[in-house]
């Protein structure tokens, strides 16, 4: 069972920050919650912006948090020059 708290806070940090033009969908699926929102804001912003939300509170970076371009292509750390973090090194910080 997933807590939905960590989800709905995620979303509306994405809101107040990105004011998202259309929501395209959402469910639930064996992974947890998940929406798919498209936005105007240029996807290497959007990415900034959501590594800044995974690192607002510890528990945000359970929160996953992917950027795709209008053509697919995913926006990553290493696309924008941000340090790989797992987990793992997060929670010994």
């Amino acid at each position: 069972m997933f807590n939905w708290d960590l989800f709905n806070w995620g979303w509306q940090q994405l809101q107040q920050q990105l004011a998202p033009q259309r929501i395209l969908g959402g469910r639930e699926d064996i992974r947890g919650p998940y929406c798919i929102a498209v936005t105007a804001t240029a996807p290497y912003t959007v990415k900034r912006i959501c590594l800044t939300i995974e690192h607002i509170v510890p528990a945000a970076r359970l929160l996953d948090l992917d950027v795709y371009t209008a053509y697919g292509q995913r926006i990553g750390r290493v696309e924008i020059g941000a340090p790989f973090l797992s987990v793992v090194s997060a929670a010994r910080q």
